[in-house]
Protein backbone atom coordinates (compact mmCIF):
# COMPACT_ATOMS: atom_id res chain seq x y z
CA UNK A 1 0.00 0.00 0.00
CA UNK A 2 1.18 3.42 -0.56
CA UNK A 3 -0.15 7.12 0.41
CA UNK A 4 -0.12 9.60 -2.23
CA UNK A 5 0.60 12.89 -1.54
CA UNK A 6 -0.91 16.15 -2.82
CA UNK A 7 0.86 17.97 -5.69
CA UNK A 8 3.13 14.97 -5.91
CA UNK A 9 3.58 12.48 -8.83
CA UNK A 10 4.07 8.86 -7.54
CA UNK A 11 5.67 6.15 -10.10
CA UNK A 12 4.08 3.02 -8.92
CA UNK A 13 4.91 1.03 -11.87
CA UNK A 14 6.74 0.98 -15.32
CA UNK A 15 4.29 3.62 -16.94
CA UNK A 16 2.04 3.98 -14.30
CA UNK A 17 1.42 7.67 -12.57
CA UNK A 18 -0.72 8.32 -9.91
CA UNK A 19 -1.24 12.09 -8.10
CA UNK A 20 -3.26 13.57 -5.73
CA UNK A 21 -5.08 16.99 -7.30
CA UNK A 22 -5.96 19.99 -5.27
CA UNK A 23 -9.44 19.16 -4.50
CA UNK A 24 -8.26 15.41 -3.28
CA UNK A 25 -8.97 13.67 -6.03
CA UNK A 26 -6.60 10.73 -7.47
CA UNK A 27 -5.60 10.34 -11.27
CA UNK A 28 -3.94 7.74 -12.52
CA UNK A 29 -1.66 7.99 -15.77
CA UNK A 30 -0.94 5.40 -17.51
CA UNK A 31 1.73 5.58 -20.51
CA UNK A 32 2.38 3.34 -23.18
CA UNK A 33 5.81 4.27 -24.45
CA UNK A 34 6.42 1.69 -27.50
CA UNK A 35 3.45 0.66 -29.45
CA UNK A 36 3.59 -2.47 -31.25
CA UNK A 37 0.93 -4.10 -32.99
CA UNK A 38 -0.30 -6.43 -29.85
CA UNK A 39 0.43 -3.98 -27.13
CA UNK A 40 -1.57 -1.40 -29.18
CA UNK A 41 -4.67 -3.74 -29.26
CA UNK A 42 -4.71 -4.68 -25.79
CA UNK A 43 -4.44 -0.83 -25.17
CA UNK A 44 -7.44 -0.25 -27.42
CA UNK A 45 -9.27 -3.10 -25.78
CA UNK A 46 -8.31 -1.74 -22.11
CA UNK A 47 -9.79 1.90 -22.94
CA UNK A 48 -12.77 0.45 -24.61
CA UNK A 49 -13.82 -1.81 -22.14
CA UNK A 50 -12.94 0.91 -18.82
CA UNK A 51 -14.49 3.38 -20.67
CA UNK A 52 -17.76 1.42 -21.43
CA UNK A 53 -18.13 0.64 -17.93
CA UNK A 54 -19.23 2.39 -14.91
CA UNK A 55 -18.99 0.84 -11.44
CA UNK A 56 -18.10 2.27 -7.99
CA UNK A 57 -15.52 -0.27 -7.52
CA UNK A 58 -13.49 0.48 -10.89
CA UNK A 59 -11.60 3.52 -11.96
CA UNK A 60 -13.08 5.64 -14.45
CA UNK A 61 -12.12 6.69 -17.61
CA UNK A 62 -11.32 10.39 -18.50
CA UNK A 63 -9.41 10.31 -21.33
CA UNK A 64 -7.13 8.80 -23.63
CA UNK A 65 -4.74 9.12 -27.06
CA UNK A 66 -4.68 6.47 -28.82
CA UNK A 67 -2.45 8.68 -31.71
CA UNK A 68 1.21 8.45 -32.54
CA UNK A 69 3.51 7.57 -29.45
CA UNK A 70 3.32 7.64 -26.51
CA UNK A 71 -0.42 6.88 -25.76
CA UNK A 72 -1.80 7.75 -22.91
CA UNK A 73 -5.14 6.78 -20.83
CA UNK A 74 -5.88 9.18 -17.44
CA UNK A 75 -8.10 7.48 -15.09
CA UNK A 76 -9.98 8.95 -12.17
CA UNK A 77 -9.70 7.09 -9.17
CA UNK A 78 -12.31 6.76 -6.36
CA UNK A 79 -11.12 7.32 -3.45
CA UNK A 80 -12.66 5.14 -1.36
CA UNK A 81 -11.28 1.69 -2.25
CA UNK A 82 -7.85 0.43 -2.79
CA UNK A 83 -5.92 0.83 -6.08
CA UNK A 84 -4.47 -2.76 -7.56
CA UNK A 85 -2.38 -2.33 -10.32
Amino acid sequence: MFIVTKGHVLQVDFGVYIRSLGDGAIVVLKKLDKVLPQVDKEFITEVNTIGSMHHMNLVHLCSYCSKGSPRYALFLHNNNYLLYL
